[in-house]
This record gives structure tokens, C-alpha cells and sequence, in this order.
């Protein structure tokens, strides 16, 4: 639920912030999804999800990136244009499937721990110059002002849960049959549900019309949780 997001100062984490603008700055889309557990664990990340507030904002990072040299188009189908970077190995998928603010976006996943997003805000003098330009900005405005402090949106049980490696869900599961299969995915890295969360599973799943073998390994991207199909 909405509610139960809140915003986290970025001061007190900027290793994550750090790595995360590298692949944040020079466009308008913002990371959310499963590589925050890495991150804050500190451990490897293999890819990331960069989602969009709309189909233009997209655009102009597909844009970019593919005249990036320092990035290789990875992969690309109707949901996702991948590339991958050359120095760090680090797999950028930009999401076209979904557009929405970051709030809304992070609400419809299911885990607790996969409710995080990364907004960066931070512009590059390059911007700065043609936002001033085109007259986005006053000059005698005061910057700090105009551009919004980048932020982490984050579930309030977040740091709880992945230090427990819990796997909770709220009451929204528009996939069941998904979500249920990542909780065994997740248990190979040591995740586990607690009794709260395999109870409503098990409803969930009671409370189907009808149950059809065929939402089982549901294709890549295919229905409202497919990212974390993907992710794990």
C-alpha cells in the first residue's frame, strides 16, 4: 500500500546512490525492482530495471544509451531494450511495458523487498545550460529551488525484512500463481516466507476462478509481476 512507502534520505547511502548514477544521470528514468537487496548488502549486481514515468521519458534514454559507446545493445523484445555496459558488466534493461511514477510503481510489487526505487534528480551542467535555455529555469532562481533532492522511495519494512530474509507480501497480488513460484526462487538465496505471507498465497490461489496450468513459468514480462520472473 502506498502508505506504507516513505522516503529515505539518500545521505546516509551514497555507495548505492553513487553507483546507481552512473547509469541515472542524463535522462528522466529511475531504478526500482530487485537489485536494491544487492546493493544494500553490498553485494554483486548483474542488472538493473530502469522504469519510466512515460513513453517519451523513454525515448530519450533509449536515445542515449544506444549512443552511449560505453554500453552494447544486450538484448531487446516488446517489453525491454537491454544493453550492457563494457567496464562494469552491469545489464541496464529500460522497461517500456509500464509507465508510472515511482510511487506507483513500486506499490504494485508484491514482496516487501523489492519495494524500492532510486529517483535522481540530479542534473549534469549540460542540462543545467539547456533547461536555463529553453527556459526552464530562471537564472536568478536559486537551483537548489527548482531541481528536487534525488530520493529512495522504500517500504517502511524494508531494512527489517531483508535483514531477516523474509519474504512478505501485502494484500496485492495480481499474480498469485507468481508470486508462489518466487518464493521457492527466492529461497535459493536464502529468502523465506513467513507464515503470514504463505497464507495469503495459499488464498490467493483458493480464490482463482479458475486455475489454468499454463500460469505456471509464465512468459518473460507477460502480466502486471512479471519483473521479478525476470529479476530471479
Amino acid at each position: 500500500m502506498k502508505d506504507d512507502i516513505k522516503e529515505l534520505d539518500i545521505w546516509n547511502y551514497m555507495g548505492v546512490v553513487n553507483f546507481l548514477n552512473q547509469f541515472t544521470i542524463g535522462h528522466n528514468g529511475f531504478v526500482a525492482g530487485g537489485c536494491f537487496k544487492n546493493l544494500f548488502n553490498k553485494e554483486k549486481v548483474k542488472d538493473i530495471d530502469m522504469f519510466f514515468r512515460n513513453r517519451q521519458d523513454f525515448l530519450d534514454a533509449l536515445s542515449m544509451f544506444e549512443k552511449d559507446d560505453s554500453y552494447v545493445k544486450f538484448y531487446e523484445n516488446k517489453k525491454v531494450n537491454a544493453f550492457r555496459n563494457k567496464h562494469n558488466g552491469v545489464v541496464v534493461e529500460l522497461i517500456k511495458y509500464k509507465y508510472g511514477e515511482p510511487i506507483d510503481i513500486i506499490d504494485e510489487f508484491d514482496f516487501t523487498i523489492t519495494k524500492c526505487a532510486y529517483v535522481n534528480n540530479y542534473k549534469t551542467k549540460e542540462q543545467i545550460v539547456e533547461m536555463s535555455n529553453n527556459g526552464e529555469i530562471d537564472p536568478e532562481d536559486d537551483l537548489e529551488d527548482v531541481l528536487e533532492p534525488s530520493k529512495f522511495l522504500i517500504h517502511k519494512d524494508y531494512f527489517e525484512h531483508l535483514h531477516m530474509k523474509r519474504l512478505v507480501v501485502d494484500d496485492r497480488m495480481v499474480l498469485p500463481i507468481n508470486t508462489f513460484e518466487r518464493m521457492f526462487r527466492y529461497g535459493k538465496y536464502g529468502f523465506f516466507p513467513c507464515r503470514e505471507t504463505k497464507v495469503k498465497v495459499i488464498q490467493a490461489i483458493r480464490n482463482l476462478e479458475e486455475f489454468d496450468a499454463e500460469l505456471l513459468s509464465i512468459g518473460l514480462y507477460d502480466g502486471m509481476d512479471w519483473l521479478w520472473s525476470y529479476i530471479l
